[in-house]
């Protein structure tokens, strides 16, 4: 008889294909053979593509399924469920790790009708449970679940939204915990631009100071106060560029402030950009005065490229940049043109200190090796 123990079965549940399809592959990577069998699921949408070619390539699992829901579909999630647990019972599952609300619904619900799993449920950013429905399905259907929040900042809300401001009042939702997303620091160096180029392709020069900002064009990312306090910092440093990297609801109303604040031959707005990451070697200083945000992915891919950071102290900015700057109040836009000139005037050996600094703690707290420590560090106690 072999002496080889038999690996434990995860399976790792989305509503869709592309649906933060990186980070959730990182939670799978973290959980490899022969220790561990990985199952993909799913919910919604058909194969794609052979599903051989998505196996090796796209999403490391030895079983992809696709069961093919629709929110049209009526009782989907409970149809889901149902299907699931007819896997599970093959399958053997002992880990249900779920992406999003709708996997969790899903999750909780395959857990009433097959309660042999422990359950993971992972939250990507703030304000996911805020509704009373949501409130409800939380409490009656994943008591017993670990939840991952993508920064502490999120861990927290969570906990605000459940109304648990004390671990110790006695409910069953008490595992919280919080696991940073990662970056795959060695492909993102490589990736980067000469700064040359990247100018060339946001089609700016080499003889401006050019102010970065990638993002989504929302109202969580406050770009209005961001184009205020650049308003302001031109008094001092007229030749400054402002670039916003990106697309959104908000794109007509902030042109619309541009041309009120009298910038517009200052600011360009270059849409969206395929690994927008890249370009990051075009900037002076990058910027990002959100009011809301879970983790800031982006400001990872600066400190990668040693840029210099601008940040609004707003939920998970502070543990994503440390002491490397400072954090400013959200909507404070005379601090942020201040943090902005302060920038603007760092020497060579400045920038380089600075640069080093923010690669380290990058290196050190984002990379995909330290996410994978810490999701093993999680699951190996819910299946020992």
């Amino acid at each position: 008889m072999s002496d080889v123990p038999k690996p434990r079965v995860v399976l790792d549940l989305r509503n869709g294909y592309d649906s933060l399809r990186e980070v959730s592959n990182e939670y799978l990577a973290a959980l490899t053979p022969p220790r561990y069998r990985r199952i993909s699921v799913q919910l919604r949408g058909a194969d794609p593509q052979p599903l051989q070619e998505i196996e090796q390539k796209n999403i490391p699992a030895e079983r992809v399924v696709f069961l093919g829901l629709d929110k049209k579909t009526p009782f989907w999630r409970l149809r889901a469920a149902w299907r699931l647990r007819q896997l599970c019972r093959e399958e053997q599952v002992e880990l249900v790790i779920a992406h999003r609300f709708k996997s969790h619904h899903v999750m909780g619900l395959l857990h009433l009708i097959h309660p042999h799993f422990a359950q993971l449920a992972v939250v990507h950013g703030l304000r996911q449970i805020n509704s009373r429905g949501r409130r409800l399905i939380t409490r009656w259907l994943l008591g017993g679940a670990t939840f991952v929040g993508v920064s502490e900042a999120v861990v927290a809300d969570l906990r605000h939204s459940l109304k648990l401001p004390d671990a110790s009042q006695g409910s069953r939702l008490q595992n919280f915990v919080a696991v940073h997303n990662s970056l795959d620091i060695d492909a993102a160096v490589k990736a980067l631009l000469p700064r040359t180029q990247a100018l060339e392709k946001l089609g700016l020069s080499s003889d401006d100071y050019v102010i970065g900002h990638v993002a989504r064009l929302s109202n969580s990312k406050d770009q209005s106060s961001m184009l205020r306090a650049f308003a302001h910092f031109l008094n001092y440093h007229g030749s400054a560029r402002l670039v916003i990297v990106g697309d959104g609801p908000q794109r007509q109303k902030l042109i619309n402030l541009v041309a009120d604040l009298q910038v517009e031959d200052r600011v360009t707005f270059a849409g969206w950009h395929e690994n927008a990451a890249t370009l990051m070697a075009a900037f002076d200083q990058f910027v990002l005065t959100s009011v809301a945000e879970g983790f800031g992915m982006v400001l990872v891919e600066a400190m990668v490229a040693r840029v210099p950071l601008v940040v609004t102290d707003a939920g998970g900015i502070g543990e994503v940049v440390g002491e490397c700057c400072p954090l400013i109040r959200p909507g404070d836009v005379s601090a942020i043109a201040e943090e902005m000139g302060r920038v603007a005037s760092f020497d060579d050996a400045e920038k380089q200190r600075l640069g080093e600094q923010m690669f380290q703690r990058a290196e050190a707290l984002f990379s995909r090796p330290a996410m994978r420590r810490r999701i093993q560090d999680i699951v190996d106690p819910l299946l020992s």
